[in-house]
């Protein structure tokens, strides 16, 4: 198996894919946090290519922030904003070398995110 960082986000409240998540995945570093990639889900529910390209993937921590309070707005789900806004998913890789994917599921009150 070749190393490669996926997600996907489903929508529980809907029963389908969460298309149009908008996200941030960022390096956590004791100085502060580094950008590596932003972007928003397909229809679904992941995204075309891998979140990070293999040769940049390492060790270490990673954080993939959801706006999944925006995702729910969109979608009238509920009126008005969200109990969740901004939906930090904090995870470590601890080898490299083989694929690592996030799943998250959602709904307007809460989430459940696994190793898939």
């Amino acid at each position: 198996m070749s190393a490669k960082l996926t997600t996907r986000i489903f929508d529980t409240a809907r029963n389908v894919p969460a298309a149009g998540v908008r996200f941030q995945l960022y390096w956590v570093e004791s100085r502060g946090d580094v950008l590596l990639r932003a972007g928003a889900t397909n229809e679904r529910g992941t995204t075309d290519a891998a979140l990070l390209d293999p040769s940049k993937l390492s060790a270490g921590s990673y954080k993939l922030v959801l706006h999944i309070g925006d995702y729910f707005e969109t979608h009238n789900t509920t009126a008005g904003r969200l109990f969740l806004d901004l939906l930090p998913v904090v995870f470590m890789i601890d080898d490299a070398s083989q694929p690592t994917h996030v799943e998250v599921r959602v709904w307007p009150t809460g989430y459940n995110v696994e190793r898939g």
